[in-house]
């Protein structure tokens, strides 16, 4: 179907879209909603599963409905299970 649209499959198929920019900002779009938040660690429920991101001193930067931005000392993300 996107094909056809010629949408991004990511935006039809709604996937997350994870942009990290060195290691000081992390952003997500597409999440379906944010499970836990501290200054070292937040997991993100996606359609692909539940995301944790690590790190310190880590700050919700902008928050919407379908955007998540993430700043501080980012040290690793991963799907867990």
């Amino acid at each position: 179907m996107s094909g056809l649209l010629e949408l991004p499959r990511e935006v039809v198929s709604n996937l997350p879209i994870i942009t990290q920019i060195g290691t000081d900002e992390f952003n997500i779009e597409n999440y379906k909603s944010l499970v836990e938040f501290s200054d070292d660690r937040v997991r993100i429920l996606t359609s692909n599963g539940m995301l944790r991101v690590e790190g310190r001193k880590l700050l919700i930067k902008k928050m919407t409905d379908e955007y998540l931005q993430i700043t501080g000392q980012i040290q690793k993300y991963e799907y867990i299970s």
